[in-house]
């Protein structure tokens, strides 16, 4: 084998290669456990919530958000205000009819077809935030309030405020 000046040519055994990486080892392992350990994904901030939800309500035919089950709403909405939205389904289902709620509570509306979607909240919030939701329905403007608490790593609407009311008092009412 021909050797060039500078150049000296060794083998890399395991050992030297394995010396070389050692300081690196902790870090991978920690990396390593955090992707494959459930529960440790990083928490999702406020924006990034409700960005999920209006993401539903853009583009050609957009679907919306499907309130249809228990679950659903505990996804969306703080336990108590989940609780009294379920109680109005089953009491219009219980009498054969729609439910009291006769629209979508994320856009104010039975129909939607949303254009210059804004969303405004504090980023920096850890436990509690408001945010203002503006955005065209239909060629009309609407902003819409959200009062947002965080229950564990998840964040939860406690309240949407409308042009003409609130869900709570929507529910307080009925």
């Amino acid at each position: 084998m021909k050797m060039r000046a500078g150049f000296r040519f060794r083998p890399k055994s395991s050992f030297t290669l394995l010396s070389r990486a050692a300081p690196l080892l902790p870090a991978f392992s920690l990396a390593s456990f955090l992707v494959i350990t459930p529960g440790f994904a990083a928490e999702q901030s406020a924006r990034a919530f409700l960005e999920s939800i209006y993401a539903r309500y853009q583009g050609i035919d957009p679907e919306g958000i499907a309130l249809s089950t228990e679950d659903d709403l505990n996804h969306y909405f703080t336990p108590e205000l989940a609780r009294k939205l379920a109680e109005d389904s089953r009491a219009a289902q219980a009498k054969g009819d729609v439910p009291e709620l006769d629209g979508d509570p994320f856009v104010d509306a039975q129909d939607w077809q949303l254009t210059d979607l804004k969303i405004d909240v504090d980023d920096a919030a850890t436990r509690k935030t408001t945010a203002k939701v503006s955005f065209e329905n239909q060629d009309q403007p609407v902003t819409i309030r959200l009062d947002l608490v965080k229950i564990g790593a998840d964040w939860k609407i406690n309240d949407i405020h409308w042009p003409k009311g609130s869900l709570r008092q929507f529910r307080a009412n009925n």
